[in-house]
């Protein structure tokens, strides 16, 4: 109850912080990797969430079933780093390489 409730928080303060649960993570996006087929984000200091496998840099892919759907949701993810604005990213939670399937800004858009 306390992680929903600082959370929340965060969310509406629009805090630069940086915190991850089982299936998501909330922070400022800091890497980009701009693979053709299979780009990837990395959000604060490589973290990822709990339920997905990051690996050692905390690398997060994108859902989708083609390279075109994974590029749409990396070109979210590309102007959020660039404007500087806090997401929240939702991810699988079967434990294998994580996989966003939802991306949510959560700052400075007033």
């Amino acid at each position: 109850m306390f992680k929903k409730l600082l959370v929340a928080s965060l969310l509406i303060s629009g805090s630069t912080y940086v915190y991850s649960e089982e299936f998501y993570v909330v922070g400022k996006v800091t890497a980009l990797l701009a693979e053709r087929f299979d780009p990837a984000i990395q959000i604060g200091e490589s973290l990822a969430p709990d339920g997905c496998d990051g690996g050692t840099w905390g690398w997060l892919y994108f859902a989708g079933e083609t390279g075109e759907e994974r590029q749409w949701v990396y070109s979210t993810a590309m102007t959020m780093a660039i404007t500087g604005k806090s997401v929240v990213a939702y991810t699988n939670t079967d434990g294998e390489k994580c996989r966003i399937t939802n991306i949510q800004i959560t700052s400075g858009l007033n």
